[in-house]
C-alpha cells in the first residue's frame, strides 16, 4: 500500500523540521499586516466565527488585493497580497502567538510505544532516508523465540508537501505537555497562587464533621504531612486529579481522541474547571483507543510527577523570585473504562484477570467442594 498522503499543513511542518530550505520574506514587521491579522482573529473571538470561514476570508483578501494590484499597476499592493498569510497556523505565527509547549513523539500504531522523531528515520548507505520499524518486545521473558519477535511496525509513512517535495511523518503522533512548563503558566497568572490558598480558611465557614469539598475528604487530609514533613500544610504544594477520557472531535465519523489532562485540587471549585485552569498533558491519537492499556503514554506524565513530587523551582510574579514548588496526584477522575485503563487494570466486562487467577479460582473452588 502507497503511504504517500496529502498533508494540509506538510509546507508549516517541513520548515519547522529544517527540511525546506527556501526562505522568503515573511513580512513580520509589516504593521499593516499584523493590524489586519489581529482584526480578523478578535473578530473571530467575539462572533465566534469557524476557522474554515477565517481561512476562506484571507484567501479572498489576498485574492482581491491581488486583482486590485494588477489593474491599478500597484507594486506595493501587490508585495503586501503575497505575504498574507494563508492558513491559521502561519497567521499565529507571525503574530507570534504560535506557542506550542507540546513535546511530539511518534507512536506506533500497533503496540502504541513512544518514539522520538530523530529515532524513527534511518539513512541507507546511499543517503536515502526510510522509516524505521518499532523494535518493542511485548513479552520480552516469553519460552519461545517467536513471543520475543518485536512488534516490527512501520512508524513513518512518506508525504508530500504541496511543492510535490516527498518527506517522512509519523504515521500517529501523540502529544505531551510537561507539567511543569503548565504550572510555570499558571502560577505567573494574576491571582492564581492566592485562589490556591482560600482552602485553608473553610474550617471555619463549615460546622464540624460537614464534608463539602475535598478539602474536607480523608485523602486531602492524610497529605497534609507524609512522612512526617509537610506536604499539602505548606505552600506552593499541589494537589492534582488525574483525567482521562476519549471523544470524537467531528461532527461526522467514527473516530475518536483521547484527552489526558489534570486539575489543580487547591483552587475554589468555581475556578477549579475552568479551561484556563486546566493542564492538558496529552493528547492520545485515534481513531481507535488503545485496547489494553495506555502505559506508554502515561510513562513521560510520570517521569515529570516524580520530579515534581522532589520539587521544582519555578518563577513567581507574586515575590519576584524563584520558589520550589511540588505536587502529587491524589485522585483519578474518570468513567470506569478509561480508569481500568489508566491504573492498568482489567475491564469492567472481564471475568478473569490472567490465566493464573483462573487456575488458582478453579483449586479453590474444587477444594471447597470437597470438603462440604
Amino acid at each position: 500500500m502507497d503511504d504517500t498522503q496529502c498533508f494540509e499543513y506538510s509546507d508549516e511542518i517541513e520548515e519547522d523540521e529544517g527540511i525546506c530550505d527556501e526562505r522568503q520574506g515573511t513580512g513580520d514587521d509589516c504593521t499593516e499586516l499584523r493590524a489586519l491579522l489581529l482584526f480578523l482573529l478578535l473578530w473571530q473571538s467575539v462572533f465566534k466565527v469557524a476557522d474554515r470561514a477565517i481561512i476562506v476570508l484571507i484567501k479572498f483578501f489576498k485574492i482581491f488585493l491581488t486583482s486590485i494590484g494588477k489593474i491599478l499597476q500597484a507594486e506595493t499592493l501587490l508585495n503586501f497580497a503575497k505575504i498574507i498569510p494563508e492558513t491559521l497556523y502561519m497567521i499565529e505565527k507571525k503574530l507570534g502567538l504560535q506557542k506550542d509547549s507540546f513535546i511530539k513523539y511518534a507512536v506506533c500504531p500497533k503496540c502504541k510505544t513512544l518514539y522520538s522523531f530523530d529515532k524513527c528515520i534511518r539513512r541507507k548507505p546511499n543517503g536515502e532516508t526510510v522509516s524505521a520499524k518499532c523494535s518493542h518486545v511485548s513479552f520480552p521473558r516469553h519460552p519461545r523465540q517467536t513471543g520475543r519477535r518485536p512488534c516490527g511496525t512501520v512508524l513513518m509513512k512518506t508525504m508530500r508537501s504541496r511543492t510535490g517535495k516527498p518527506f517522512l511523518y509519523p504515521k500517529q503522533v501523540y502529544c505531551f505537555q510537561k507539567i511543569t512548563d503548565a504550572l510555570q503558566d499558571l502560577i505567573t497568572n494574576p491571582n492564581f497562587l492566592e485562589n490556591c490558598e482560600k482552602w485553608r480558611d473553610r474550617s471555619a465557614q463549615l460546622p464540624e464533621n460537614v464534608l463539602g469539598d475535598c478539602f474536607e475528604g480523608k485523602v486531602w487530609q492524610e497529605f497534609q504531612y507524609v512522612d512526617g514533613e509537610p506536604f499539602l500544610a505548606a505552600s506552593n504544594n499541589f494537589g492534582l486529579m488525574l483525567n482521562v477520557d476519549w471523544f470524537q472531535p467531528t461532527l461526522h465519523g467514527s473516530g475518536s481522541i483521547g484527552v489526558i489532562y489534570l486539575v489543580i485540587m487547591n483552587l475554589p471549585r468555581e475556578e477549579r474547571f475552568k479551561p484556563e485552569n486546566l493542564i492538558v498533558a496529552g493528547i492520545i491519537p485515534g481513531p481507535k483507543e488503545p485496547k489494553l492499556h495506555i502505559n506508554s503514554f502515561l510513562q513521560p506524565l510520570v517521569d515529570d510527577l516524580i520530579d515534581l513530587w522532589d520539587g521544582v523551582i519555578l518563577n513567581t510574579t507574586r515575590f519576584g523570585c524563584q520558589q520550589m514548588f511540588r505536587a502529587a496526584i491524589l485522585a483519578l477522575s474518570s468513567d470506569i473504562p478509561a480508569s481500568r485503563k489508566c491504573g492498568g487494570f482489567v475491564g469492567h466486562t472481564a471475568k478473569k484477570g490472567t490465566w493464573k487467577a483462573y487456575l488458582i479460582i478453579n483449586v479453590m473452588l474444587f477444594f471447597s467442594c470437597r470438603l462440604k
